[in-house]
């Protein structure tokens, strides 16, 4: 109900009776680390501000102790179990709790991390209850993360019928398949509403596989969004059938990609898909089929994580079928990340860490220029040959593009760097580019060189360095933009042994991050 006020009241108290500034008020003070104080006080000091203030209070909540201790005093403790306090009732059953729906109510948003401050058999109690439905029935956002397979089904008593939002990291809470399909039952019966499903670490399980390809396949499912480390092959094609779908992130096992099931499906149609991230083991002939089988006629972001990079040529197949998709002339982002090579062709000498044939040249990444109207492109290779003529090419092809990376994504793999004049292709070419990572070779500084290029960020990879003062003088004058250079060491980031030179590298390019900071505008 809107808070009424007089004209004869100061203009302040007039403020504070509108409901739009008084929400603003009171999630400034949540945002505070001391804000919940704040906020219960306010809801304590008049009838006016005791409403939203309770709203605000209970909107986010991360625990069901709150709504517990709403029960008379005397039915409950709480004691230390391994230093944690924890809630427990004091009887074998649910005492009276008559204020809880109200407050129930009020809760938009819950997470649960594997909680430990409610004693196990009072959360059973709480749960088993034959009067509850569901825990709070107004909730919209649903975050699930428990481990224990007992507690991990107990999420069904907080689905409910206005529930948009649901994550499941199961862990072990789903390796039972008849569990898994009590969850899936549910979640099919009582999230009519449901937009973005999320399931994390599913067990590796053919039962699990089969309900969870069950429930996507129901006609009331029509997502908006879909996240899972794997699916199987039915999930996909039930995927494949949602006319809302915009977001697919999915992770795909050589099972899925060579299932009979997949393989016989000519097209994948994703009417309304925007985005779609593919997480992928390698790249065959299997994952090349899927790639020609997708129809998504407004993909506007394709992602491709693969754990071990094919050949050169298998991957220039790919990057042919990704140019002549459907959907290449509405695709506005791509971003291909590829981890290792395969383990079977990598030789133990580190003078040749890396077989030819899998080493990613211009020829390779060719067929991406059939895509000039990407606005971003980041490319990962465990090791990069590119010419500087490429680039050059690149940058006239990419005109349009405010992010670009060519980058290795192996520490030491002995990519090919480029001159440091390279870069000025970028500033004459690319008007819009923001964002740009290449291996540069900085050791001979070229004379400088101006535009009016609007790039705010440069990253540079393993890259050698001649004097930093002469090096920032060519970056400020070509990029007079640029207010973030980055430099990334793989091998210094994730802590191994280093060799002295990239330490030396590492330092260089510190200080010219440092001439950048002071000379940005």
């Amino acid at each position: 109900m809107p808070m009424s006020f007089s004209y004869r009241q100061s203009s302040t108290r007039r403020c504070l009776a509108i409901d739009e500034m008084f929400r603003c008020i009171v999630e400034e003070l949540l945002d505070n680390g001391h804000g919940r104080g704040s906020v219960a006080s306010l809801a304590a000091t008049c009838q006016a501000f005791k409403e939203p203030s309770l709203a605000a209070l209970w909107r986010n909540m991360d625990s069901i102790v709150p709504l517990l201790k709403l029960v008379d005093p005397d039915h409950w403790i709480e004691v230390r179990i391994n230093g944690i306090k924890t809630f427990e009732f004091l009887l074998p059953y649910v005492p009276p709790m008559p204020r809880a729906p109200y407050y129930a109510g009020l809760v938009r948003s819950f997470e649960w991390n594997s909680n430990l401050d409610v004693d196990l058999d009072t959360l059973k109690i709480f749960v088993q209850n034959p009067k509850l439905q569901t825990v709070f029935p107004n909730l919209r956002y649903l975050n699930w993360s428990e481990s224990r397979p007992l507690v991990f089904p107990w999420v069904t008593n907080f689905f409910g019928p206005r529930v948009r939002t649901i994550f499941l990291d199961s862990e072990l809470g789903l390796s039972d398949p008849n569990r898994t399909m009590g969850v899936c039952y549910a979640l099919e019966e009582r999230c009519k509403e449901l937009e973005t499903l999320s399931l994390a670490r599913l067990p590796n399980h053919p039962g699990v596989d089969s309900k969870v390809a069950w429930v996507l396949g129901q006609s009331s499912f029509d997502l908006k969004e879909f996240f899972a480390t794997r699916v199987e092959p039915a999930s996909l094609v039930a995927l494949s059938k949602m006319q809302r779908l915009a977001s697919l992130t999915v992770g795909l096992t050589c099972a899925t990609l060579h299932s009979p099931l997949v393989n016989a499906t000519s097209q994948l149609d994703f009417a309304a898909l925007e985005t779609l991230q593919l997480d992928l083991d390698f790249l065959d002939e299997a994952s090349l089929a899927l790639f020609r089988a997708i129809q998504a006629p407004v993909l506007h972001s394709l992602a491709l994580e693969v754990t071990h990079q094919p050949t050169a040529y298998v991957l220039q197949l790919h990057l042919d079928a990704l140019a002549h998709a459907p959907f290449a002339k509405t695709l506005g982002e791509l971003v291909l990340f590829f981890t290792d090579v395969d383990a079977d062709v990598t030789p133990d000498t580190p003078s040749a860490p890396f077989a030819p044939s899998h080493i990613v040249t211009a020829r390779t990444l060719r067929p991406l220029l059939g895509m000039r109207q990407l606005e971003g492109l980041d490319v990962r290779t465990p090791r990069m040959d590119v010419a500087p003529d490429f680039l050059q090419t690149c940058a006239q092809t990419f005109a349009a593009a405010e992010a670009l990376a060519l980058l290795p994504s192996v520490h030491g793999s002995g990519s090919r760097c480029a001159p440091l004049e390279a870069l000025a292709a970028f500033a004459e070419h690319c008007p819009r580019l923001l964002s740009l990572g290449l291996c540069v070779d900085a050791t001979r500084v070229p004379a400088g060189r101006v535009s009016e290029s609007c790039l705010a960020a440069l990253t540079v990879c393993d890259a050698p360095i001649g004097e930093p003062e002469e090096v920032a003088g060519f970056l400020v004058g070509l990029f007079p933009g640029l207010k973030l250079l980055s430099h990334c060491c793989p091998a210094l980031e994730a802590g191994e042994d280093a060799r002295p030179e990239e330490y030396v590298r590492r330092e260089g390019w510190k200080l010219v991050h440092d001439r950048i900071v002071r000379s940005a505008p």
